[in-house]
C-alpha cells in the first residue's frame, strides 16, 4: 500500500465508510497499524511482523488520527 492510498483508507474510516481487508475484516483507525503493517511484511516478503522492524526505518509511515 502507498501513502496516497493509506491516506485515503484513514480518510474513509473517518468519513464512516465501511473499509473492509480482501479477507473481509473490517479495518478501523484503532487497527489500522496492524492491517498496513502486515501489508508491508508482504511486500519486503518477511516471514513474521517482527523481522519488519529491521526495516521499518526504509518504510517509516506515521498514522495520526484525532
Amino acid at each position: 500500500m502507498t501513502s496516497k492510498q493509506a491516506d485515503q483508507i484513514l480518510a474513509d474510516i473517518a468519513d464512516g465508510k465501511d473499509v473492509r481487508t480482501s479477507s473481509g475484516a473490517k479495518v478501523t483507525a484503532e487497527n489500522f497499524e496492524k492491517f498496513f503493517l502486515n501489508d508491508m511484511v508482504r511486500k519486503l516478503g518477511t516471514k513474521s511482523e517482527g523481522d519488519i522492524y529491521e526495516h521499518i526505518s526504509e518504510y517509516k509511515y506515521v498514522v495520526d488520527i484525532n
